[in-house]
């Protein structure tokens, strides 16, 4: 009688040990050493200096290329100064597909504290989508952008 109890709680405990051994924590299976079936998903994060809009605007833009069907997130920031006088106080935000349709269009107001807009869109073909950042501003602004998923160049 022992001895079957001693096999019974053996087992459990095999049982146990191997169920654990899969959830790992970081998303990642641990029983192969082949590609993992969970990628978590990375952020990119984007700070750059945009020079003042002088006589035009100030453009600023970012690639990637995409596949079909990927969902991307994210958000804009614009920071610098607010002065009570500037010719133009207008940010705009822009998305285009690989075919330059603009899939998103944003503009804003910059004010006291910044601006931020946040977007999210799933792309509707495979090809290269482009960010495009401007203003119009006399004075320079600082730019912080995080987006999923991550691979976005400055073109």
């Amino acid at each position: 009688m022992n001895l079957k109890i001693s096999a019974m709680i053996t087992g459990l405990i095999l049982v146990m040990v191997v169920g654990l051994g899969g959830c790992g924590g970081g998303g990642y299976y641990s029983g192969s050493s082949s590609s993992p079936s969970y990628t978590p998903p990375t952020t990119q994060r984007i700070d750059s200096t945009m020079p003042p809009g002088s006589m035009s605007t100030s453009t600023v833009s970012y690639a990637s290329n995409l596949d079909t069907g990927e969902q991307v997130t994210g958000f804009i920031r614009l920071t610098g100064t607010c002065p009570s006088i500037d010719w133009d106080s207008t940010c705009c935000f822009k998305v285009f597909d690989p075919y330059t349709n603009t899939i998103c269009n944003w503009c804003g107001d910059f004010r006291e504290g910044g601006l931020r807009h946040d977007f999210s869109f799933t792309t509707s073909c495979a090809g290269e989508y482009i960010l495009q950042v401007q203003h119009g501003s006399n004075y320079q602004r600082k730019l912080h952008i995080e987006i999923q998923p991550a691979g976005w160049r400055k073109t």
